[in-house]
């Protein structure tokens, strides 16, 4: 529980963390966290432990294996999310459903304000189309150009994908959704910057910036939080610096 503890204060201090020197510089209204946490289910836990420990696992009849302690990094964080590749990195199996359960209530929660909800492995963009039949793809040029008017509940997009040149997002969306956690704090700032606080400004918004992260508890997604944050920290030190310099 040390790890979830971690993670969990990191997270309650990230709107606090999230601000850039423009921030500092315009005193922006800083992004509300909110963490939901789900728990999976006990065959679920019990192959994600196995995984840990022996570095293979059986799921639905089929063996799942890692070679190395960085390729059991990356079967957690997909069994965390749901679903895990095979040995020929392309075939995957679901081990759970929980994240989109989760992402699906919190559709229904927020009406009809549209959510950005930033994934990282095929098997996750397949699964969510799958329960989203009509969510927008910002990848594909249909989905963005639909996006950029504002249409659809649910936007999917990939952290990598979503750098610079992606920008009117924040016209019509204010809420971000990390269904997937990932250890690269650069791509998980990118998707902030489409549609927070600075863009809200530059598009005449005065509202704020609602930021969900759909954690696996227990799993190595706590980790990954702790992780980034303790990472960001680093950075923030210089932002405090250039702020008194100013």
């Amino acid at each position: 529980m040390e790890a979830y503890y971690e993670a969990e204060t990191s997270a309650s201090t990230f709107g606090e963390n999230v601000a850039t020197v423009a921030t500092y510089k315009l005193n922006l209204r800083e992004p509300i966290v909110n963490m939901i946490e789900v728990e999976l289910p006990t065959s679920a836990r019990a192959q994600y432990r196995e995984m840990e420990r022996e570095l293979f696992t059986m799921i639905a009849g089929n063996e799942v294996e890692a070679m190395s302690a960085a390729a059991k990094s990356q079967k957690c964080l997909q069994m965390a999310n749901g679903a895990v590749y095979l040995e020929d990195g392309k075939t995957w199996v679901e081990c759970h459903t929980e994240k989109l359960d989760a992402l699906e209530e919190l559709a229904a929660e927020t009406g009809d304000d549209p959510l950005l909800v930033a994934y990282q492995f095929k098997s996750d963009l397949a699964r969510l189309r799958k329960r989203f039949p009509d969510a927008l793809v910002l990848a594909e040029t249909d989905g963005m150009a639909a996006a950029m008017r504002g249409e659809g509940k649910i936007w999917l997009g990939h952290p990598q994908s979503m750098g610079h040149g992606v920008d009117g997002l924040q016209h019509h969306c204010n809420t971000i959704v990390f269904f997937a956690q990932d250890w690269n704090l650069e791509q998980h700032d990118q998707v902030l910057e489409r549609v927070g606080p600075m863009r809200q400004l530059q598009a005449g918004k005065d509202r704020p910036v609602f930021v969900h992260y759909i954690v696996a508890r227990n799993t190595i997604d706590e980790l990954v939080m702790a992780r980034r944050a303790s990472k960001r920290s680093v950075q923030d030190l210089l932002l405090q610096y250039l702020k008194g310099r100013t």
